[in-house]
């Protein structure tokens, strides 16, 4: 296995903690084994379902502050107003429930088009025909409006993002040579290839591992959240951010920025389920996923 890119260049990753990044072709995801520890262990030749991870992998120093990882998901609020909207209340939730014994749990509104319907829908033809809503109307004539009947109804987990920061502040020209090899693998790696004058190759898909390294035992971090399979949706870097422009270390291939910033934007490229947090809590990581 070809020697990882670190930095600093001396990084012991057999004594410190440690970020590793590798990447692999794009694949989609049922052909992705999600799980952390079954790529990209330092020393391994190990593979996610079989694709081969390519370029070098990169291990950094562990930043001061690591990224949260939220775990969002994606709830709507719907409303049901007035009658009528009881009455479509009811009928989705009988016809959502056929053949599982369910029926009819969502409100008590008769399926009948009953008087309150029919107001309610004369009331909105009325109001339309001026420009304005049937709650306008109702409000302008009575001082009410038509209860909202609101429910938050489930869509989809989101997928998770979470973004690095990393300083590359080279104290000499074997560090300025590592920082140079990272970023341009990070940026090589992030972009699209050019096939013919027709296609682009999709870049690459990213795993990123935290370890634990104490007395030459080297291990995944069981306590710091793992991470599927991601994507790199931007990338920065800024030398210099505060200060002057200026460079230093004599170095042969040209004068160093004295500071480097980079900035990396990843987005996971599937969901976390329950069965996600179970499979990595059997995996060794205690807080699940």
């Amino acid at each position: 296995m070809a020697k990882p890119l670190t930095y600093p260049d001396d990084l012991d990753t057999n004594n410190n903690d440690f970020i590793q990044f590798v990447h692999f072709p794009y694949r989609v995801n049922d052909n992705i084994d999600g799980t952390t520890g079954h790529f990209g262990q330092p020393g391994s030749e190990q593979t996610v379902s079989n694709t081969p991870p390519r370029g070098k992998t990169i291990q950094l120093y562990m930043p001061n502050t690591t990224p949260g990882v939220q775990q969002m998901q994606g709830w709507n609020g719907q409303t049901f107003e007035g009658a009528k909207g009881q009455m479509i209340k009811q009928y989705l939730d009988q016809i959502g429930g056929m053949g599982n014994g369910r029926g009819g749990d969502a409100g008590t509104q008769s399926n009948a088009v009953g008087p309150e319907v029919i107001n309610q829908l004369t009331l909105e033809y009325a109001a339309g025909l001026v420009g304005q809503d049937a709650a306008t109307a109702l409000q302008l004539g009575q001082g009410k409006v038509y209860n909202p009947n609101v429910e938050m109804l489930y869509k989809m987990p989101l997928l998770r993002k979470f973004t690095f920061d990393f300083n590359f502040i080279p104290k000499s020209p074997e560090d300025s040579k590592a920082a140079d090899q990272i970023i341009r693998e990070f940026k090589w790696w992030s972009s699209p290839g050019i096939d013919g004058n027709k296609f682009l190759t999709v870049p690459d898909l990213w795993k990123v591992t935290y370890f634990s390294a104490s007395a030459g035992k080297v291990k995944k971090h069981v306590r710091m959240n793992p991470f599927k399979a991601a994507v790199i949706e931007g990338l920065v870097t800024m030398d210099n951010p505060m200060s002057d422009l200026h460079t230093t270390i004599g170095d042969p291939s040209g004068d160093v920025p004295v500071h480097t910033k980079m900035t990396i934007n990843f987005c996971e490229t599937d969901i976390v389920t329950r069965a996600d947090h179970e499979k990595f809590f059997n995996e060794g990581y205690l807080r699940g996923a």
